[in-house]
């Protein structure tokens, strides 16, 4: 509430306005809620655990929104939450290769609160028990490729970013992503061919 005086009387007149904290909660949601469905599928790829897949959203959200106020642009958010994302598995895969720990592979990540689960981007057909086999295998595969091959995969065909908003993503040229693109879909094929 705001006291307001005036030279005939005191009045109290309510003030609605929001704070700053509010403000930037408000501007952060904004932004995260159009694109959480293609973080989610860009996690679910990454990181194929459920319970590590849904540490690593909460973790990649949380640091966002702590970091929110380094967003340069707001245009640029979706691939500034993903790196974001990308940069807390490079630091677990270290943490991990370190240790010597094994990543065990388990059912694709689902996000229950989203409106569109993780299999979102694939045709409907592919609910089926054989398609979900075979989706299974095949993000069994992407996992044996490299980091940077896998995500730009990943990026291309998965979640559907163009190899212009990879590069700005990677932090890396153009002609760098095409060939990381070209040869990690190459070696999925040999993969699938051998199998």
């Amino acid at each position: 509430m705001e006291l307001v005086l005036t030279t005939r009387t005191t009045h109290i007149e309510p003030s609605f306005a929001q704070t700053p904290a509010q403000e930037r909660g408000e501007r952060f949601l904004a932004l995260l809620l159009p694109v959480k469905s293609s973080l989610s599928r860009f996690i679910a790829a990454l990181e194929r655990n459920d319970d590590d897949a849904r540490d690593l959203m909460s973790e990649t959200i949380a640091i966002a929104y702590q970091e929110f106020d380094s967003l340069v642009s707001e245009e640029a958010f979706l691939s500034w939450i993903m790196t974001t994302a990308r940069r807390l598995v490079y630091r677990k895969e270290r943490r991990e290769r370190f240790r010597g720990f094994l990543r065990l592979p388990s059912r694709f990540f689902a996000d229950d609160d989203d409106t569109e689960d993780a299999f979102a981007a694939l045709p409907a057909d592919t609910h089926a028990p054989d398609a979900a086999t075979d989706v299974q295998i095949l993000y069994d595969m992407l996992a044996r490729l490299p980091l940077k091959q896998r995500e730009a995969v990943i990026l291309s065909d998965v979640v559907g970013h163009s190899l212009q908003e990879i590069a700005a993503m990677q932090g890396d040229g153009l002609s760098a992503v095409k060939q990381r693109v070209a040869r990690g879909r190459e070696k999925l094929r040999q993969m699938l061919t051998e199998r």
